[in-house]
């Protein structure tokens, strides 16, 4: 399943468009989980002082679990549906990444109830972790 989802544009699996897509590639999903690559550009539209701000954190958290939707739809002959993050719980930042850094995101889904995904996610910046928390999304 890997090779399929390298060369994948990850742009046809989210609804948001340029200048607010907050993952580079997809690298790794299946139905519990889900990795994701993101290249933070200097002029990112939610990069401050150099660094990706927690809002950018989150944005790319949720683009994570929206790829991985956007897979399992694509892969189930759906179309790419509109997500919306419910809830964040014991989320926690060790560091905020800078500009021209690569982090891979990594979610596990923990419940599936109907439409909305609950996720426990990490955020590593080579190899370290840097960001922790639970998301709640909903596919509308």
């Amino acid at each position: 399943m890997k090779n399929d989802i390298i060369n994948i544009n990850v742009e046809t699996l989210l609804p948001q468009r340029r200048p607010f897509i907050f993952i580079d590639k997809l690298v790794e999903c299946t139905q519990d989980f889900a990795k994701t690559v993101f290249n933070i550009k200097p002029d990112n539209i939610l990069v401050i002082d150099n660094v990706l701000s927690e809002a950018g954190l989150m944005e790319n958290i949720a683009q994570t679990c929206a790829a991985r939707i956007g897979y399992l739809n694509r892969k189930g002959g759906k179309g790419v549906s509109i997500g919306v993050i419910g809830s964040v719980k014991n989320f926690e930042i060790k560091m905020l990444p800078a500009a021209n850094q690569t982090i891979e995101t990594h979610i596990k889904v923990l419940n599936v109830f109907a439409s909305i995904t609950m996720v426990e996610a990490i955020v590593k910046l080579n190899d370290e972790i840097i960001a922790t928390g639970e998301m709640k999304v909903s596919e509308q």
